[in-house]
């Protein structure tokens, strides 16, 4: 069994780079309505995942 953490200043980074990326809205308020709407994507504890991998928007910049 692995167990791996992230950084709570990175998750929030992450979290509001889906809210900056149209795309990644759009199928993060599928998922919540319709789990499977979207193929390789899932929406579990309130993390976008794809193919079992965090997804990170497109126009991530963080903050140092």
């Amino acid at each position: 069994m692995v167990v791996s953490s992230i950084s709570s200043n990175i998750m929030e980074e992450i979290t509001r780079s889906w809210q900056e990326d149209p795309y990644l809205l759009t199928v993060i308020q599928d998922l919540k309505t319709t789990p499977g709407s979207h193929p390789y994507y899932t929406w579990v504890n309130g993390h976008l995942n794809r193919k079992g991998k965090i997804v990170v928007g497109r126009d991530l910049e963080l903050q140092s």
